[in-house]
């Protein structure tokens, strides 16, 4: 059971510091690791996790949820299917704001020499955090609490966008690291401090 009186403080202080010592300690093996990456392979891969982790895509598949738990009166499927687009759409505003204050260079504007670190809503200079992988990460946490036996699928297909973003050269290895601990904590927030959403579904909702 969620309890955010103990622990609400604690994870924030602790996201914070991890967070921070990852963007001081590791920019430079970042840059580093960036270039072993063969961005002419893998397309189809890179493909897919783009699609997969768009936001209209995932968005309209929540919304169905959405309404499959209202239509077949499934208390468990409507609010896993709300949260997960609350979730969505959190994570996808926040990384946007995120993005636009940061203002790194995507991968292909760095390899071509541009250099820039600060406030920016020039295209290219949006690269931190990836905004595909926070996305993906805060549905999945989501819907992994209303169906903790299907977790494993949810994140499987969280950490696959994650990685068709580096496969396509779209992000750098820190980027999907700052989506990844924005997804989280937006889904974790969801869970935590949104009415009635700690409601599971019965047994018989399980398995939708």
């Amino acid at each position: 059971m969620w309890n955010r009186d103990r622990s609400s403080r604690r994870f924030i202080v602790l996201l914070a510091l991890v967070l921070g010592l990852v963007l001081v300690g590791l920019y430079d093996a970042d840059l580093a690791q960036a270039l072993k990456f063969d961005y002419g392979l893998g397309e189809t891969v890179s493909r897919m996790g783009y699609w997969l982790g768009q936001g209209l895509v995932q968005g309209a598949l929540f919304f169905m949820l959405y309404l499959a738990g209202r239509l077949l009166t499934r208390p468990g499927l409507k609010a896993a299917g709300a949260r997960a687009l609350i979730a969505l759409v959190s994570a996808g505003l926040l990384s946007q704001v995120v993005k636009h204050l940061v203002g790194r260079p995507r991968p292909r504007l760095w390899s071509q020499g541009v250099s820039h670190f600060g406030p920016s809503l020039t295209s290219g200079l949006d690269s931190f955090p990836s905004g595909h992988t926070a996305t993906s990460m805060a549905a999945a946490m989501v819907l992994s609490y209303y169906y903790p036996k299907a977790a494993p699928l949810f994140m499987f297909g969280a950490a696959f966008v994650s990685v068709a973003r580096l496969i396509g050269g779209s992000h750098f290895p820190l980027d999907v690291l700052g989506g990844v601990a924005l997804g989280l904590a937006v889904g974790w927030a969801v869970i935590v401090y949104l009415p009635t959403s700690g409601k599971r579904p019965g047994p018989a909702e399980e398995h939708f």
